[in-house]
């Protein structure tokens, strides 16, 4: 009873739209001996090629892509980038598509890693298929279009079919609710383009551009005759209801872009969708401009209009029960989803409202509306309250349209090469999480996950525990998923190369519990893989150190001279073909024993080559970092011992 409910507020709000990823080669964590030439994704609906970017980008963030995202030859669903040489490492394809079915932007991140030590394999349920986060932006400019669309087309109705006499206050709701709508749709169309990161040029041209126009042009095209509607004489009525035959095609057309078209039987679905929205029309933008036409004293009749639209009200509410249940059968997968997810809180907020909706309707159908002109004070305030609550739902209801659904969506630190460990909790206080990730490197990691009670630090009866990853430093670099299993002992583990770029990455760990759910931030600094290190040592000769880096580039260190209390640090950079490579900038610090890291100061030599001093040299081991910029722009990070000869 409970998702039935849940189904008649959400309406047309589908649970499996959104051009996610359904999968790629090389796969999410695979492991492959041979580095690919180019990436290629499968998406779950067709992506817009000409709004969708695709990065490849090694363990330092920069960039392996050689050309522009194309559709590949598997069909409308794929994508193409073709990526340069690739050496042993891991790397992370981020993307980020715009739908070419309902124009909703959609990203996500995944890794894989060249070589042939496999890294520990995925845990079950491990997710790449992306995220599409809700933008304020387009649930203004839905609501706003909403409101706009509805009113427009329920003031129409009740001053065409229920109305006796000309109430000009409705020509004023016309208006009103006429400029709305055309602002709102274009306000939808403003805020794809920026969800999508492209510019405005670019987006009419695509799925965008076409979507708003279905949107868009009917409404500007009931303008005309709304203006010829607000005038006396034989064009006006028939004017009137073509600008109403418009207003329901701007409605169809936008369920006809929207979440409807990408499930199966598409055109029922759309047919559904659409219906629901005639009969919000019918059922809250008649309501609207019936309180405006009592309230013109113009109006004849009153009690004879209540009475008509309370029938009309009557069969809305049922025409949008019977839709919402339909597309429920085809959407929602079951009442955890409503507890566990922001789509389902949502969907429940609905649900609350809709009640509220019901009975306020049942006030006034069965109590005020009966008693005619005695009771038409009450019946109008009872209507506003009703308008209040229905804007409310309308609000949600743009909310939930840019909500990834259930099906779609999915404190201090330690660092150290043998692991880190983050605690955090959630904004109430209630539940506690500490996470345990080993060894806290770019690449395959273990993380083990503990939830407490946060006040008795008693074991938290929960039922799943989800991390959900970010790289605030790359919002290039869209959001990943890794669902942790059960271990048994009250925790929850799993592995995965989510963390797979150096940087401080903030992850929210979702708890799941049997009657609720909590989010809890947390913060993981994760370092460079450690580099792989080739010792050349020649008696009577400074030892050389050689670090291989991503992009089959190289480093080279050493010390020279030996002396007592003091030496030169040469590093000197190389392409894939072992040419000095010009690197704009070399920093470096050392750190001997437990002392603080003291900064060296760097001389350039030449071209990829500098040379720093060292005032004190232990016959220790010297922990040297150095952090340089190539001439592409991107970081070259490594870090390694050198240990003076004796």
């Amino acid at each position: 009873m409970l998702l039935a409910l849940s189904a008649l507020v959400a309406g047309g709000a589908s649970v499996s739209a959104h051009a996610l990823l359904a999968s790629s080669d090389p796969a999410a964590n695979a492991v492959v001996p041979t580095p690919p030439t180019s990436v290629t994704l499968t998406f779950t609906e067709p992506p817009d090629p000409r709004l969708s970017s695709v990065q490849v980008l090694d363990s330092s963030g920069a960039s392996r892509t050689t050309g522009s995202v194309v559709a590949g030859n598997g069909g409308p669903d794929t994508l193409v980038v073709p990526v340069g040489p690739l050496s042993d490492g891991i790397y992370t394809v981020a993307w980020r598509t715009v739908s070419a079915a309902d124009g909703h932007a959609t990203a996500g991140s995944f890794a894989f890693s060249v070589g042939t030590a496999a890294p520990p394999p995925a845990a079950p349920g491990t997710t790449s298929a992306g995220f599409s986060s809700v933008s304020p932006a387009s649930v203004v400019a839905r609501t706003v279009m909403y409101l706009g669309l509805v009113s427009l087309l329920g003031a129409l109705f009740v001053g065409e079919l229920l109305v006796t006499g000309r109430a000009r206050r409705l020509g004023r709701l016309r208006s009103i609710a006429w400029v709305l709508a055309a602002l709102g749709a274009i306000g939808v169309l403003l805020a794809e383009v920026s969800d999508s990161r492209v510019g405005l040029a670019d987006a009419i041209g695509s799925t965008l551009g076409a979507d708003a126009l279905l949107r868009l042009v009917p409404v500007l095209l009931a303008g005309p005759l709304l203006v010829v509607g607000a005038r006396s004489g034989g064009r006006r009525r028939p004017a009137l209801l073509l600008a109403a035959v418009l207003v329901a095609l701007a409605l169809l057309a936008d369920a006809a872009v929207s979440h409807a078209a990408t499930v199966p039987l598409p055109a029922l679905n759309i047919g559904l969708q659409w219906l629901h929205a005639m009969g919000v029309s019918a059922w809250l933008g008649g309501l609207a401009a019936v309180l405006v036409a009592l309230g013109d004293p113009q109006t004849e009749d009153r009690a004879v209009l209540t009475s008509r639209f309370s029938r009309w009200a009557t069969a809305g509410i049922l025409l949008v029960a019977a839709t919402g249940v339909v597309r429920a059968a085809f959407e929602l997968h079951g009442p955890g989803e409503l507890l566990s997810t922001d789509y389902g809180r949502l969907v429940l907020a609905k649900t609350a409202l809709f009640a509220v909706l019901a009975l306020l309707g049942a006030i006034n159908h069965f109590r005020n509306v009966p008693a005619g002109e005695g009771r038409m004070g009450a019946l109008r305030r009872v209507g506003s309250i009703e308008i209040l609550v229905g804007t409310t739902v309308i609000v949600l209801a743009a909310t939930l349209v840019t909500t990834p659904p259930p099906a779609d969506a999915a404190g201090g630190s330690a660092a150290g090469p043998a692991g880190t460990t983050v605690e955090g909790n959630d904004y109430a206080t209630s539940v506690r999480v500490r996470l345990g990730i080993t060894p806290a490197v770019a690449g395959p990691n273990a993380f083990r996950a503990t939830v407490a009670d946060y006040d008795t630090g008693a074991a938290v009866d929960a039922t799943s525990v989800t991390l959900r990853f970010n790289l605030p430093a790359r919002p290039d670099v869209g959001a990943s998923s890794l669902d942790l299993a059960a271990a048994g002992d009250g925790s929850f583990t799993g592995t995965g190369s989510n963390l797979s770029i150096a940087g401080t990455w903030t992850v929210t760990a979702l708890v799941v519990e049997p009657t609720t759910s909590v989010e809890v931030p947390l913060s993981i600094p994760v370092v460079p893989a450690p580099s792989q290190v080739d010792v050349n040592r020649v008696p009577g000769h400074p030892t050389i150190y050689t670090v291989d880096l991503a992009g089959g580039a190289s480093a080279q260190l050493y010390l020279d001279p030996w002396a007592s209390g003091a030496a030169d640090l040469h590093v000197t950079f190389f392409d894939a073909t072992g040419t000095g490579l010009p690197v704009t900038s070399i920093e470096v610090t050392a750190t001997t024993g437990d002392r603080a890291p003291v900064p060296v100061a760097m001389t350039p030599f030449e071209p990829g080559h500098a040379v720093g001093h060292l005032i004190t040299v232990a016959r220790v081991p010297i922990s040297i970092t150095v952090t340089a910029t190539a001439p592409d722009g991107h970081e070259l990070n490594l870090s390694l011992p050198i240990t003076p000869d004796r």
